[in-house]
């Protein structure tokens, strides 16, 4: 079915409820969509029938059918995370006694990509273990730039895995308090490490552990990377490696320690950060 009749398919079903109520008129729009989505995935235009479904399920979080066409959708397309998401959606609606036949869909579908999933986390997990290993020779090689693109790799990793319990940044030597996209949790211990250089007012190049021959103005050396949550008052000397324990939770925010506002926006440079909550 082309573009066009599939939007005739929609524009007849409305034309069938001009006079109806509003609340009646609203649904026969729904199951119009839903008509249209199916037939746009029919057609092989999984883009289209994803986008579709994705407004009728704005208006109706609650058929399980609508998720089970996202699921389909998202498994032509070879898009695992989302499909896995909708499929278990499907499994959250459906009653006991509902439909048996998707049910067992969802279940096959569910148990080969949840064996895809076990080889990725595994392969993930044996990559961060050579990164660990390249860290300590890079570390002990003194190469920060070796340092700094591990701690990118193990950053794409991380977040490739949904993890919230880990963080990395590219803090700049002159801006304001830099959130990394953290929320750190209240009682809970986290390490922070921080490598690169940045310039520092006036013309001096150090790391995240600043200088020690002026004052800083507050916490921590001059120049050096802080941390606080949030707005709350207290601030934390992190350094280039340094832990905390976390005294209420909120977003984790960084900044290089100097004595004004006026002095850091003559910094230049970054540093980049990696922060673990510890086990």
């Amino acid at each position: 079915m082309s573009n066009y009749r599939t939007g005739s398919v929609i524009v007849a079903l409305l034309l069938c409820v001009v006079a109806a109520s509003p609340v009646r008129a609203a649904d026969a729009v729904i199951e119009a969509k839903r008509k249209a989505a199916a037939e746009l995935l029919k057609e092989g235009k999984t883009a289209d029938a994803i986008a579709m479904t994705k407004e009728v399920t704005r208006a109706d979080a609650q058929n399980y059918r609508d998720h089970l066409l996202l699921a389909r959708a998202y498994d032509k397309l070879n898009n695992r995370n989302e499909a896995v998401e909708s499929y278990r959606r499907v499994l959250e609606l459906l009653a006991p006694n509902d439909d048996r036949a998707v049910r067992a869909e969802v279940d096959r579908r569910l148990k080969a990509l949840d064996a895809q999933t076990i080889k990725i986390q595994a392969a993930e997990e044996e990559f961060l273990k050579k990164l660990d290993a390249l860290e300590r020779e890079a570390i002990a090689a003194r190469d920060p730039r070796a340092v700094e693109r591990i701690f990118r790799l193990k950053g794409g990793v991380w977040a490739a895995q949904g993890r919230k319990d880990f963080a990395c940044v590219e803090v700049q030597a002159a801006s304001e308090w830099q959130g990394c996209g953290l929320t750190v949790t209240s009682g809970q211990r986290y390490r922070v490490r921080a490598v690169g250089t940045w310039t520092i007012s006036p013309g001096l190049r150090c790391g995240a552990d600043g200088v020690d021959d002026r004052p800083s103005g507050g916490v921590g050396a001059y120049g050096s990377l802080i941390a606080k949550v949030d707005n709350a008052p207290e601030v934390i000397a992190v350094g280039s490696n340094g832990t905390f324990l976390a005294g209420e939770t909120g977003k984790l925010t960084f900044i290089t320690a100097m004595p004004t506002r006026a002095d850091r926006v003559k910094n230049g440079g970054s540093v980049f950060v990696v922060v673990e909550r510890e086990q």
